[in-house]
């Protein structure tokens, strides 16, 4: 499930489905299609401007995407017998919007003509709502996908205990799969 577009009341009142999104986008669009995974991090940055500098050509549709989680621990309601954790499910949260917001002003600012925002709501691995989107692009009659991610950089240990949500992304999208590493300074 993932809300779309910048606008916060958009966000609020509209879920939308990628086929009847982006469907639409693609049959005006005769390059390719280059999905972009942003967060708050500088490795994001990184593979955003990497991204712009190496791949997006002025006929390409970037679509720029969120994972956020779905279910989240709001608040504790505890007693002395138990704690109970109330959760919010569904809602988008004001950082994921102004992340959206942020590379929409950078795309603009760049010059970038069509490129959209999706804010994933997902439920579990970032990585396996990462592969779902794709995968529903797809299904939607996309073609010429290209995943774009940046890379944490994980060592053995932490790969092997947290995951690398790129590294899932490499092993089991369907697309190619682009993981931009941060340059060496």
């Amino acid at each position: 499930m993932w809300a779309h577009g910048i606008s916060n009341d958009h966000l609020r009142k509209h879920v939308c489905n990628a086929f009847e999104t982006h469907t639409m986008a693609e049959e005006k669009s005769n390059g390719k299609t280059v999905v972009l995974a942003i967060d708050e991090s500088e490795m994001s940055l990184n593979a955003f401007d990497w991204t712009l500098k190496n791949i997006l050509k002025s006929d390409d549709q970037l679509l720029l995407i969120h994972a956020q989680p779905y279910h989240e621990v709001t608040d504790v309601i505890a007693s002395a017998e138990m704690a109970v954790p109330i959760y919010s499910a569904g809602k988008v949260r004001q950082d994921s919007l102004q992340i959206a917001k942020d590379y929409a002003k950078r795309c603009q600012d760049a010059g970038v003509k069509d490129f959209k925002e999706d804010i994933i709501m997902e439920d579990g691995s970032s990585g396996a709502a990462i592969c779902a989107y794709m995968d529903s692009l797809e299904k939607a009659g996309t073609t010429n996908l290209t995943l774009v991610m940046g890379s944490r950089e994980l060592g053995f240990f932490k790969r092997a205990f947290i995951g690398s949500t790129s590294e899932y992304c490499v092993r089991h999208c369907h697309s190619p799969v682009i993981v931009v590493k941060m340059q060496q300074k």
